[in-house]
């Protein structure tokens, strides 16, 4: 045991099959309403999706694209890749366009 071992929080690659896969029971359904929901927190007023039955390789793919705001590099590292982060200071938050955002728990990412 080392005195100068720095403290390191690690988690176990079960936390996102718990969070990810058993929150959203795997159904493609739930997956496509979350991604939906962040097109929508995103301010988009296009959403399209493309259903193919078969993709680059080979197998069945969903691919959704929006006219969204996007995010800058600081708010893709700062923001969105933290796991459970509370965006809402209040319960008025909205986003930049205007609209009450439907993001709530930060954990919608891991449905995919």
């Amino acid at each position: 045991m080392s005195i100068n071992k720095p403290f390191r929080l690690e988690f176990s690659n079960r936390v996102i099959e718990h969070l990810g896969i058993k929150l959203y029971q795997n159904k493609p359904t739930n997956v496509v309403a979350e991604f939906l929901s962040n097109s929508w927190d995103a301010d988009a007023s296009k959403v399209q999706i493309d259903l193919k039955g078969a993709g680059v390789d080979g197998y069945p793919c969903i691919i959704i694209t929006d006219n969204g705001r996007g995010m800058t590099r600081d708010e893709l590292t700062d923001e969105f890749l933290i796991i459970g982060r509370n965006r809402r200071l209040s319960p008025n938050d909205r986003t930049p366009g205007g609209r009450l955002p439907m993001g709530r728990k930060g954990i919608g990412k891991l449905a995919g």
